[in-house]
This record gives structure tokens, C-alpha cells and sequence, in this order.
């Protein structure tokens, strides 16, 4: 609850709207968690950013979002498709940042 009231909602309602519906599609359980709920300041990587290059940031952002959606997903082509790319991107992606479902939690 949290979350969403200390979110600025600049696109008022309808923002609001979709971001409960991602909510609700990405929720593993019965109950909506913060882990559920993605706004746009959540897209901001929170650490290891100051004094990066643009490709060493655009990769920290990269590697956050993949392990959000593998942490969130059932599979890995369940998680491609919530990213939208091809499982093979998936599975390349995750060589390159060396991240492994056996231990996804770890992360």
C-alpha cells in the first residue's frame, strides 16, 4: 500500500489502472505483493549507478529487470514473455549476467 501512495501518479488514473492490472497478471499468489507492483521509479536501478558509463548502467538495469521477472515467473519463456523477447534472448542475457534459476532467490 505503501508503494502506490507515495507514488507522484502523473498519468492520474489511467496509470493507476494499468499498473494494478500488471499487478494482479504478475502476482504468483492469491494476494497483490510489492514485488507485484512495478511504477516508473522502480525502473531506476538503486545501486552500483554513480560513476557508471551509460552501458555499464543500461546493463545494471538490464540484469535488475530480468531477475524481477524470472523471480516472479513460473519458467523461463513465462518470464520472456512478460519482458517481451524470445526465449533464447532470455536464456543468452542470462549467460552474459551469469544469473541461474537454481538460486534466482539469491539475487
Amino acid at each position: 500500500m505503501r508503494k502506490l501512495i507515495n507514488y507522484n501518479w502523473p498519468g492520474n488514473v489511467r496509470e493507476f489502472q494499468n499498473v494494478l492490472e500488471r499487478a494482479v497478471a504478475l502476482s504468483t499468489s492469491k494476494e497483490i505483493m510489492p514485488r507485484d507492483i512495478f511504477v516508473n521509479y522502480d525502473i531506476v536501478p538503486d545501486e552500483g549507478t554513480e560513476g557508471a558509463s551509460l552501458k555499464e548502467y543500461m546493463d545494471n538495469l538490464e540484469k535488475k529487470k530480468i531477475i524481477e521477472s524470472l523471480k516472479s515467473s513460473k519458467s523461463i519463456r513465462e518470464a520472456a514473455r512478460s519482458l517481451d523477447v524470445t526465449h533464447t534472448l532470455l536464456i543468452n542475457r542470462m549467460k552474459k549476467y551469469k544469473i541461474n534459476m537454481k538460486n534466482i532467490s539469491d539475487y
